[in-house]
């Protein structure tokens, strides 16, 4: 780990560690979830992630692998964070946002060789996440890259009752 990633990940507060697997298995990772308002170093962040709530609802997310709070995606060259979020969040779910709040960020570190052709940060990346506020539902501007994405507001106090990640369910303790 370079040594400006390592200082600054050493004053935050990790709140999950787990290991995911990528690509059909081929790429294993440990990801950390840290509750932060401090924005981490640019050059690591290559997602950004969003929990929209809209009351006292946040929005599941049904991606072919499974649920999730945390919709979002890649930041494209030389866009800003915050147009990343309202793009991403549009794109997949149908949801205009605002009130937008850094909440913290995810952590990456492979476990495995680096592959072939891999353009990010290696082996360290990260994504950042914010709270939103969910202010109108535009579904005809949705991009489903073929996959139908089925969303839906679901109570947050009911929401650790689904399958979610350690790191989700840190997140949404911290809207609670």
């Amino acid at each position: 780990m370079e040594a400006n990633l390592e200082a600054f990940l050493t004053g935050c507060s990790k709140v999950s560690k787990e290991i995911v697997s990528w690509a059909e298995g081929a790429m294993r990772l440990q990801l950390s979830s840290y509750l932060t308002n401090h924005m981490p170093p640019l050059d690591y962040v290559t997602s950004v992630r969003g929990i929209v709530v809209n009351g006292d609802t946040v929005l599941v997310v049904h991606y072919p692998n499974g649920l999730s709070i945390l919709p979002g995606g890649r930041r494209e060259k030389d866009e800003e964070i915050e147009e990343t979020l309202r793009r991403e969040l549009l794109e997949e779910t149908g949801w205009e946002v605002g009130d937008i709040r850094l909440l913290g960020f995810q952590h990456y570190n492979h476990l495995t060789p680096k592959p072939a052709g891999y353009r990010y940060p290696y082996p360290d990346f990260l994504q950042l996440v914010y709270v939103t506020k969910a202010l109108r539902s535009v579904s005809e501007v949705r991009q489903e890259n073929g996959t139908d994405l089925e969303c839906w507001f679901c109570p947050i106090n009911e929401a650790d009752k689904l399958t979610l990640s350690a790191g989700e369910l840190a997140f949404l303790s911290a809207i609670s």
